[in-house]
């Protein structure tokens, strides 16, 4: 025995510091996922402005906004970034668009960018 009374003394204390580690763990795991709920949200409305950005007259707010969708790439920007391709804003404009739905990636953004290709093959451009 030591003068804290020996092993009991150290029981307790490792006992009562396990519960406090637990609940700092809970408590650190809880704001992590409060912060990823926060920033889900944070993408989710950032890709909706930028899908509205799309219809936008300046090129300069379109071309951010294609940049933006790209590395989102988000699965529910292909639709609008489709009709984009599909609107003919000018050769430039369209190659970036291309490269967001290739960056996305599914099967409907890939086919879209293919078509794209086979288009301006057959345009002789």
């Amino acid at each position: 025995m030591n003068q804290f009374g020996g092993v009991q003394v150290m029981g307790e204390f490792m006992a009562k510091r396990s519960v406090v580690v637990m609940f700092l763990f809970e408590g650190l795991v809880s704001i992590w996922i409060g912060g990823c709920q926060l920033l889900a949200a944070t993408l989710q409305r950032l890709q909706e402005r930028k899908i509205r950005d799309l219809q936008s007259i300046s090129d300069d707010v379109r071309f951010r906004a294609v940049m933006v969708l790209g590395e989102i790439g988000s699965e529910d920007a292909v639709p609008a970034l489709v009709q984009a391709l599909q609107q003919n804003l000018g050769l430039g404009f369209s190659g970036h668009l291309v490269w967001a739905l290739k960056r996305i990636g599914t099967l409907e953004a890939l086919k879209a960018a293919e078509e794209h290709k086979k288009s301006r093959i057959m345009r002789g451009y």
